[in-house]
């Protein structure tokens, strides 16, 4: 078994529900910092619901290896940044991928400071 943790901004440390989805402190903060548009919001919130199905069929997956997985996750990353890259302007476009960052470079001190576990993989 390996230890892999898979950070790349999107998908790492948004809970189940998901950052855009409406009501939540995240989603909210999201769409008032970029002065998105309810339309706009559901756009986006529609993009990851997308994405994150597609990650979780992939997490279910044992017939790929770590390293396959890895490879299918960053065409899923780079798919789903188009669809975002589509939907804004490029200045709520920078905005986003600024918040991202933000968001990894937390989730990361976390994970340093042992208050994110670290899932096995098989």
């Amino acid at each position: 078994m390996a230890i892999v943790a898979l950070v790349f901004g999107n998908v790492s440390g948004y809970g189940q529900a998901g950052r855009f989805s409406q009501g939540t402190k995240p989603g909210k903060m999201i769409q008032v910092k970029l002065g998105l548009s309810d339309a706009v919001f559901n756009s986006m919130t529609a993009a990851e619901k997308d994405m994150r199905s597609r990650t979780d069929s992939l997490n279910g997956s044992k017939a790929l290896t770590i390293e396959d997985r890895r490879k299918v996750l960053k065409e899923i990353v780079q798919q789903y940044h188009a669809q975002i890259q589509g939907i804004l302007t490029a200045g709520q476009w920078q905005q986003f991928r600024q918040l991202e960052e933000e968001t990894r470079d937390r989730f990361l001190r976390r994970m340093k400071d042992g208050k994110t576990p670290v899932k096995e993989l098989d």
